[in-house]
């Protein structure tokens, strides 16, 4: 059983996940950046906002592999 999911469900989705991927590294950047932000606890935030964009890249790929996955699935054994 294939669920189609709609159009506008799959942009909101990538538009979300760009704009959390865009925000969470210019956080990183900044603190890298700036020395008056390298207190231990901008450091924590920091690493945080990078756990947050590497998670939001995974959704990217899950995405991707949501429309290969019939192709994929239609070969295996």
């Amino acid at each position: 059983m294939i669920v189609y999911i709609p159009i506008f469900y799959q942009v909101f989705y990538v538009v979300i996940a760009t704009i959390s991927v865009s925000t969470n590294c210019s956080v990183v950047y900044v603190t890298i950046r700036s020395r008056t932000l390298r207190s231990a606890c901008n450091i924590f935030i920091a690493l945080i906002s990078l756990g947050d964009a590497v998670q939001m890249c995974a959704h990217f790929v899950m995405i991707s592999t949501y429309y290969i996955s019939p192709v994929l699935f239609y070969f295996w054994p």
